[in-house]
């Protein structure tokens, strides 16, 4: 039985009381919560027990997919959840459009009747608590079941939470009485909560789904807040004299009712899964139930928490100590969380799971040290210091930005002492809005007072490359973590950003693995600058359950800036191959490639994205696409909100149909017609193409460049003088279509995006995609563009970027060991290179990434080549690899120039479809010469081990191990050709295949493994390694 408070001390909770009335911020976040508290401790306590519903009355988070009954969609700008209620009015929904309210029956009068009496159930809506249902419509309005609902999520779990609060900040005992006398009540309806019976989730469209009050994920913070409740007033029970009056019961008693239907509940609950979401979030309502609750079995906790593997509820149950083996990748971000706003759950939660184990004496922040880097990724992460790139389910077409909350911050700070954390605390200053309910138990220490960050800016290892454009705020490339080029190799996202403040630039390009909350989108790319999002991606779906828009629209390769193939979307989850990743002063570059996208199909899908700068505040950015096999390649683009104009292309009236045919009306699943029948399910099985989501499109051919241009509005609509523009640039036959396509109704959203779709059909097609994307104020900055002649071709791509007194030949080969000439007597071997021209056409500077030579006329860069060679040792502790060079000649003489950059380490892979290697990015920290000739690279503290699992037994026969660890990324070919060794370092093999069910097929001895552990790691001996030297010229 509970003994006292154990979520703070008395000594914490006598200072806070100090604070909140002495600190003028605590004062204020007092105020906050008596404001809430107050609402409810003014409620008489009889009004507080009807106020609980019983399982009985079903819930629903959502009314209906057409959101109002008489407004339809419209319903949706006001957000996904917009009817309004009042506890007051109970049982009654009101549309946020037209105010109409529903159901049109007296509900309560209903409920009365024991939910018999049918009689009662009148009017045009009427709702017996499971729905009304329209004629036709397979499915119900749950007008009941959505009051229900957020009555018990934005009122009722809000309101105990406030009033238990409130008490633990002043000692008023009118507050534990109404928490106390809500939290008893709520014990006698909870152990009949059943989320799977008793909801129109588990009802229309997920028979399986569990939860409790609410579904399982919303279940956690339900569990969570209440425990917190629970014990904020643990000592206010015991002197609540009215309160066990009302009840009837001593505070022994009451103690007991809401441990046993309470407490108890929230622990079984989350063992058997029906309190159970996103990975941290079980573990913190396990860990916050048991420490409450104080039953002796704080320790079992621990141990679930920490070392469960093999659980049959699956990966979210591994313990702690697995999840950082196994399922975070060395960026500190989740492997199976796509979407970085989902992924952040992790870490928060287990952030807080391990300040509560610290009182415990146990500390992860010690025992696991990848939780900096889990700190470090939403700072790694940011474009323009605003937004986050919206892979996946993530944000919106004009927001959305994870950030790292101050407290982390401080946590990372106290237990690391890492002065990135330090400037980026010092660095919030007076950004924070206001402090927080949990900031009042900080202390926070002095020297974290705002100041301004160190000169050197955020980031130990920033460094400061001269700029040909001088000072400013936008001078200089800080080739950094945080505001310069940045790859996530293990995460798969390739940052290039430039300039500082209000000239900010950046793209992002996407090839990493999509499990959860991903999208099919592989190779998208989204462009910031100006303050804005103007090269956006949709960001989270308009719904989030069985609905043909998500799967067909939102989610679809189509709706994303990336290519279509075949008219269907892509089909594999894998993670793409990053092949270049470079950063010069004025010249950033990544290249990827997803072939196991379109697998059997292509046989090459790579884009090659350049940001070059041309002042201290613009930048443009040239888009490569290029595609070989199958019979249909569509080019998908779409600006940001803002005035469209396309120029010098001539295009036809609107179409009434859609991009699938004049005769395919909007959303028709035309690939898949059985799914848009009516009462179909099952979206997630759709394959198609979501090209009737698409509508009013107008056809043009361009045979010369033409422009699509965006007029940007501010935040209040208004247009503005800055503007987006694409340039395209045909590279042989094309037949473009620009048309419209609606972003998910959420507030903020623009009510439809201008979609510019290139399109070049043929058999055993070869297509070269090629745009400039440029972010401009006022007039457009880049005079022309002309596609120039490269001799060898096969595949390069050169172009003639022409500014006031400059142009840039900017040049794109897939092979940087043949010498091509390019039109305008201009030598290259290479990957990627940009030589500026004066305007006589002389070379003024240049930039060359990969090979060996950049030139006009003998003017230029001659570099020696690549280094290259094959990986000789590896030693997983130091994070070190020993490199036997192949051309040892090819190595500069100060291996300085090598740290920062990226080496692309090639792994032999055999069981993936369409693809022989695969190729991952690791940022170079340290280069020496080893003893023998050769190099050796230290990857600083990116973990090179992939995985570390227990070997439950052994096949000598069929070359196999097994492990009940659970490996989520086995499905998609992840640690195909992977090296490995046990525990202690020996009987190296390599990874052929690991199956779902736990099956690893190893080329080696694998009776050397028997009663060991497996480790996998992304490097090893015998794989090849490539850094592309960069060279940059400037004329004297």
């Amino acid at each position: 039985m509970k003994r006292h408070r154990t979520l703070h001390t008395e000594e914490e909770v006598a200072r806070v009381r100090r604070r909140a009335q002495e600190d003028p911020e605590a004062k204020q976040v007092l105020g906050q919560i008596l404001a809430k508290a107050d609402e409810w401790a003014r409620r008489d306590d009889a009004w507080l027990g009807r106020v609980i519903t019983p399982a009985s009355v079903p819930r629903a988070f959502n009314a209906h997919h057409a959101g109002c009954p008489v407004h339809g969609t419209e319903y949706f700008k006001h957000g996904n959840y917009s009817f309004r209620f009042s506890l007051d009015r109970p049982w009654k929904v009101v549309c946020p459009v037209g105010g109409e309210e529903y159901p049109s029956n007296d509900f309560g009068a209903f409920f009365a009747s024991g939910m018999k009496d049918r009689s009662l159930l009148t009017g045009d809506y009427p709702d017996d608590g499971w729905g009304w249902r329209r004629p036709g419509d397979p499915k119900k309005w749950w007008f009941v079941a959505y009051y229900n609902h957020w009555a018990w999520m934005q009122e009722i779990i809000p309101g105990v939470l406030a009033l238990s609060r409130a008490y633990l900040l002043t000692g008023d005992g009118i507050y534990a009485h109404k928490a106390g006398l809500l939290l008893h009540r709520i014990a006698d309806v909870y152990p009949e909560m059943d989320h799977n019976q008793q909801s129109r989730w588990a009802t229309e469209f997920a028979p399986k789904y569990t939860g409790r009050i609410v579904n399982m994920i919303w279940e956690c913070g339900v569990a969570s807040n209440l425990s917190e409740a629970y014990d904020n007033i643990f000592d206010g029970i015991e002197r609540a004299k009215g309160l066990q009056e009302r009840l009837g019961r001593s505070s022994a008693e009451i103690h007991a009712h809401i441990d046993r239907n309470l407490m108890a509940e929230f622990v079984r609950g989350v063992y058997d899964k029906q309190i159970y979401g996103n990975y941290g979030m079980h573990q913190h309502t396990l860990m916050t139930a048991a420490l409450v609750r104080q039953a002796g079995d704080e320790q079992e906790v621990v141990d679930f928490l920490l070392r469960t593997t093999g659980s049959p509820h699956g990966y979210s149950y591994e313990g702690i100590d697995r999840l950082m083996d196994n399922l975070i990748y060395r960026d500190g971000i989740s492997v199976t969380e796509t979407s970085p706003s989902y992924a952040w759950i992790w870490p928060e939660r287990v952030f807080r799971v391990a300040e509560m184990m610290q009182r415990m004496g146990i500390h992860l922040y010690q025992r696991h040290p990848k939780m900096l880097e889990m700190l470090l990724h939403p700072l790694r992460a940011t474009v323009i210091g605003r937004f986050t790139p919206a892979v996946g389910d993530a944000y919106a077409v004009t927001t959305g930005h994870t950030a790292l909350p101050r407290w982390a911050a401080e946590v990372g700070w106290r237990e690391y002492r890492d002065p990135r954390l330090l400037d980026y605390l010092r660095g919030l200053g007076e950004e924070r809005a206001e402090l927080t309910y949990e900031e009042l138990f900080r202390e926070t220490e002095e020297h974290l007072t705002p100041h301004p960050p160190s000169p050197k800016g955020k980031g130990e290892q920033a460094d400061l490359l001269p700029s040909p454009f001088g000072g400013g705020d936008g001078g200089g490339v800080l080739y950094d973590e945080f505001n310069g080029a940045y790859n996530h190799g293990g995460y798969g996202l390739a940052l290039m950003r430039a300039g500082r403040g209000g000239h900010s630039r950046a793209v992002s390009l996407w090839y990493g693995t999509s499990i959860g909350h991903g999208h099919l989108d592989k190779l998208n790319v989204e462009v910031f600058a100006k303050g804005r999002k103007v090269l956006p991606d949709l960001g989270y779906p308009q719904f989030t359950d069985d609905h043909p828009e998500r799967d067909a629209w939102n989610k679809n390769t189509v709706s994303h800036c990336t290519v279509v193939v075949d008219a269907r979307m892509q089909t594999r989850a894998a993670k793409g191959d990053l092949h270049l990743f470079a950063a010069a002063p004025w010249v950033q570059v990544a290249e990827a490639s997803a072939e196991t996208n379109y697998p059997g199909i292509v046989s090459m899908y790579r884009r090659t994205v350049g940001m070059v700068d041309v002042s201290g505040q613009d930048s443009y950015v040239v888009d490569l696409f290029r595609v070989t096999g199958g019979r249909q390649h569509d080019y998908s683009l779409h600006g940001p909100d803002g005035a469209f104009e396309a120029s010098g292309l001539a295009l036809s009236e609107p179409s009434p149909g859609t991009l699938a045919g004049d005769d395919v009306p909007y959303t028709f699943l035309y690939d898949d017609p059985e799914l848009s029948q009516p009462g179909a399910q099952g979206f997630g099985r759709y394959k198609g193409s979501g090209f009737s989501y698409i509508r009013n499109p107008q056809r043009g051919t361009a045979r010369s460049v033409w422009r699509a241009t965006w007029q940007l509005k501010d935040a209040d609509g208004n247009l503005t003088g800055d503007r987006m523009t694409i340039l395209r640039v045909p590279v042989g036959d094309e037949e473009t279509f620009i048309g419209d396509g609606i972003p998910p109704f959420k507030p903020g959203n623009p009510a439809s995006l201008k979609y510019v779709v290139t399109r070049r059909a043929g058999e055993d097609l070869s297509s070269a995609f090629a745009s400039l994307f440029v972010p401009h104020t006022g007039d457009l900055f880049i005079r022309s563009v002309r596609l120039l002649k490269a001799t060898p071709g096969d595949g390069t791509v050169a172009l003639a970027v022409e500014r006031e007194g400059e142009t840039d030949v900017v040049i794109s080969s897939l092979d940087s060991s043949v010498l091509r000439e390019v039109e305008g007597d201009i030598a290259f071997r290479g990957r990627f290179g940009v030589l500026t021209l004066d305007a006589q056409g002389k070379p003024l500077r240049a930039t060359l990434v990969g090979g060996g030579e950049l030139k006009k006329k003998g003017q230029g860069i001659a570099l020696g080549g690549d280094v290259v060679g094959t990986v000789t040792g590896m030693d997983p502790d130091a994070r070190t690899v020993g490199v036997e060079v192949d051309n040892r000649a090819a190595l500069p003489g100060d291996l300085s120039s090598l740290v920062l950059r990226e080496a692309l380490v090639s792994v032999a892979t055999e069981n993936v479809p369409g693809r022989t290697h695969r190729t991952c990015g690791l940022r170079i920290f340290e280069a020496s010469r080893s003893s023998g000739g050769g190099l050796t690279l230290g990857f600083g503290p990116q973990d090179l081990q992939v995985a570390r699992v227990p070997v439950d037994s052994t096949d000598a026969g069929a070359g196999t191990v097994t492990t009940r660890a659970h490996l989520p990324l086995a499905s998609v070919g992840y640690y195909d050709g992977a090296y490995a060794t046990d525990g202690d370092g020996r009987g190296a093999a390599r990874v052929a295949k690991v199956e779902p069910n736990g099956t690893v097929h190893l080329s080696g001895d694998v009776k050397a493994f028997e009663g060991k552990e497996l480790r996998v790691f992304e490097v090893g001996p015998r794989d090849r390694v490539r850094v592309s030297v960069v060279g940059q010229w400037e004329r004297t």
